[in-house]
Parts: C-alpha cells; structure tokens; sequence
C-alpha cells in the first residue's frame, strides 16, 4: 500500500448554476509518493481520478497526448486525487464540461485551441488488392443491436464493440471500425491518424505492440500483423495550449 500524504480541501459546488454545467460536489486532493498510479472512473454520475493534472486535461478536452503543449513541468509530475458528483445522469460530453469547469476553478487552468497545419499519418490497406491481412477479420457481431453506447469493458459473457486491453502489450478489436483504430494509433503514434482503408463495418483483431526501445516501429508491426500501413501526410490538426495554471491552493 503506497503512503499517501496529502494536502485537501473540498469544494461545494452548484450544478447547472446560471446555466453552467457544474458538479455537485467535489474534491481535489494534492498526493505524494503516488509511484506512478494512475486510476480514473467516467460514469454518468461521477468522475473519480488519480493522476497527474495534464492527464485530466486530455480526458476533459478528449484530446490525445500530441495535441496538448504547454503548462509547467509540475503538471506532467505533481498527483492529484479528484472525487466529483453530478446531481444525475450526464452524457460524457456533460462531464467533460463539468471537469473543464473544475480544473479551471480549482487550477486556474487557461487554454485556447489553435488548428494549424501537422505531420499526420493515413492509416491505408497494404496491399494493392485492398483486401486487409487474415488477422483482420470483418466482425459478425451486430453491434447496432447493442445499443448506442455497447459496453468497451463487458463481463466475458457478454458481447461487446470497440478496443479495449486484454494483456500485456495487447489490444483486442471486437466489432470495432477503422476509424476507432486510427483514434487508437494516434496515441501510439503521437499525431493524427486518419482512417483512409476504406473498410466500412466492424472488424475483429488483436494487435500486438508497445513503445519500447527495442520494439519495431508502428507502421512495420502494423503491416505485419493487420496488413494495414502508415503513410505520411500533412493534415489539419487541432491542438489545445495550457496559457495559464496554478497548483490548487490549500483551504
């Protein structure tokens, strides 16, 4: 169990005051000695998290790694533990608001977006025929049936759509587009992955990869397993500045 020293103060706040999407109630908590642990739960009632602040950022912004630049070194380093309430049911947009709202009265945080031209990849099939590698298999699951929101972290009993995790250095795709693919290659590859394979539908795979030393690059480990290819390009990209932040002050 790691020791855990903490500066805390808790915050009162009014949901949906003068239009505003707010939490109900929330926390911050400045956490020492945290090793690296990083946990974060997004339901449609609360948000809880431990991690560093510009983590937060990304997820209150639904930006990637490479779209976010400036902000002091602190906010790469420094844990936080945030525990938030809505007074109900919110759709992810909802909570991503009221944690845009959170970070910029408890952090002061000030940002702007800039889109301006990028280095991106486009996420292609490999071979001339267009026809995807065999570990690339178009998906019988009917995800539609599910619902809209089909759930990415299910009990194995049950069917699920997306990319989720399944072990060390593994992804696994069950009923999952091109386009959730090349949002999942963005990260991996820090700039912009555009689907351009012309797959429509589901497909299932398992990709095996991770940013190590010793690891080939992406686009070769790509093509090997799923017979798709990265190809440079240069796109219009969005990005989010960190213009100001302060560390939250004590009560």
């Amino acid at each position: 169990m790691t020791r855990l020293a903490t500066v805390a103060f808790v915050v009162l706040l009014c949901c949906w005051a003068s239009g505003q999407e707010q939490f109900e109630v929330a926390s911050v908590r400045r956490v020492t000695n945290n090793e690296g642990r990083v946990d974060i739960t997004f339901a449609p009632e609360r948000f809880e998290a431990l991690m560093p602040l510009r983590m937060m950022v990304l997820v209150a912004y639904a930006m990637r790694d490479y779209q976010v630049t400036g902000g002091p070194g602190w906010i790469h380093s420094d844990a936080f533990q945030v525990i938030a309430k809505a007074t109900g049911k919110a759709s992810n947009e909802q909570m991503q608001r009221m944690l845009q709202h959170l970070l910029a009265e408890r952090f002061q945080l000030k940002v702007r977006r800039e889109t301006k031209t990028a280095s991106a990849y486009e996420l292609v099939v490999a071979s001339t025929a267009g026809t995807p590698g065999p570990q690339l298999r178009k998906s019988a699951i009917d995800c539609a049936a599910l619902g809209p929101n089909p759930p990415s972290v299910p009990p194995v009993s049950k069917a699920w759509c997306g990319i989720r995790g399944t072990g060390p250095r593994r992804v696994t795709g069950q009923g999952a587009t091109m386009d959730q693919l090349a949002r999942l290659l963005s990260s991996f590859a820090e700039r912009l992955v555009i689907d351009e394979t012309r797959l429509s539908g589901g497909y299932d795979f398992e990709f095996i990869w991770f940013p190590e030393p010793d690891a080939p690059w992406l686009g070769t480990a790509l093509e090997d397993q799923l017979g798709l290819k990265l190809t440079s390009a240069q796109r219009q990209a969005e990005f989010l500045i960190i213009e100001e932040v302060q560390p939250p002050s004590p009560d």
